[in-house]
């Protein structure tokens, strides 16, 4: 390569025959030439590599390589980084396609800005066509701002990692785990944002995420109790970074919140079981706050079957007294279900 791209685009490849071209095409049509757009084949079953394998050989730009066999979107976006050459990184799902103008309004923005990472808002694609805006923070206006002062309100945004430019440097010593199938883009992100310095948001929509009948986060599978293994990652990269104290109380909240939502995802048979590593995995404020989410009704949970304990009831005016019971943790009704 005579002289490294400006802007190296990361597109991990799936079993998306259906969608790529649409997603290659609208990279290709860039205003923002100045690109290297590296496909990662994860070693699907259709013919996604021989799309792949067609774009190449049609534009110099598009280079493909290969995972050495099918190994997930996290070992393919890390292949696509151990290969990138850009001054600056972006990441795009094969099933998502992209404004032509987001590389050239992105670069213009970081480099006027001196920035570490550009973010723009996004369209969010129903599989009917109809498409809102998902605003990141609730950005109606580009501003420009830190991790300092952002702290734990990133917790308030939709951790996508497509529709950011990085600074490459940014990303030398950052991975996706490739252990955990389940909100990498969460644990990515939460590596990344004690890195930065400033950053900066276009309010204007410019990437279009789209929604499928087989999108990954829809499909309930055992792997959703990978979910429960994200503290644990999230917290030894924390503990690599002081800065990441910033946003360590936060991420508590956040991570609750998510549980009781991935509780939604996990077969019936065995959302016991998924309650009963939440517990396991959460101190006990957040597990109360956990089961309060994914209860449809007026339960009981209890501290302990049977306690050594009175209870004094009134009866036809006679005292009825019992030695055991049980004590109730709360009982409440929830809007998830």
């Amino acid at each position: 390569m005579d002289k490294a791209p400006e802007i190296s685009v990361i597109v991990p490849i799936y079993n998306v025959e259906k969608y790529l071209g649409r997603c290659l095409d609208s990279i290709l049509a860039s205003t923002f030439e100045d690109i290297e757009v590296i496909l990662v084949d994860d070693c699907g079953q259709d013919n996604s590599r021989a799309i792949c394998d067609e774009y190449a050989a049609k534009d110099a730009r598009v280079r493909v390589i290969s995972n050495p066999h099918n190994m997930g979107v996290s070992a393919a976006r890390n292949n696509g980084m151990d290969h990138a050459h850009g001054k600056y990184i972006s990441f795009i799902d094969s099933d998502d396609y992209i404004d032509a103008t987001m590389f050239e309004k992105l670069h213009t923005a970081m480099e006027r800005e001196n920035v570490d990472m550009v973010g723009c808002n996004v369209w969010s694609v129903e599989t009917d066509g109809n498409k809102e805006i998902i605003k990141y923070l609730d950005v109606s206006k580009d501003v420009k701002t830190s991790f300092t002062k952002l702290g734990n309100k990133i917790y308030q945004s939709h951790f996508h990692v497509v529709r950011f430019l990085y600074k490459s440097d940014l990303l030398q010593k950052i991975r996706f785990p490739e252990k955990i199938s389940f909100a990498e883009d969460v644990i990515f992100l939460l590596q990344v944002y004690p890195l930065l310095q400033d950053i900066y948001f276009l309010a204007e929509p410019l990437y279009f995420y789209c929604h499928h009948q087989n999108t990954l986060s829809s499909i309930c599978h055992e792997r959703n109790f990978q979910t429960l293994k994200m503290k644990d990652v999230v917290m030894e990269a924390f503990s690599q970074n002081p800065r990441a104290d910033i946003i360590r109380e936060g991420f508590w909240d956040w991570y609750t919140a998510n549980l009781a939502g991935v509780y939604k995802l996990v077969p019936p048979e065995m959302q016991a079981s998924f309650v009963k590593e939440a517990e396991k995995n959460l101190p006990y404020a957040n597990y109360s706050f956990f089961l309060n989410h994914i209860h449809k009704s007026y339960e009981k949970y209890y501290l302990f079957d049977w306690l050594p304990i009175i209870t004094v009831s009134q009866k036809f005016g006679k005292k009825h007294v019992k030695l055991f019971g049980k004590i109730p943790l709360y009982k409440v009704k929830s809007e998830w279900r």
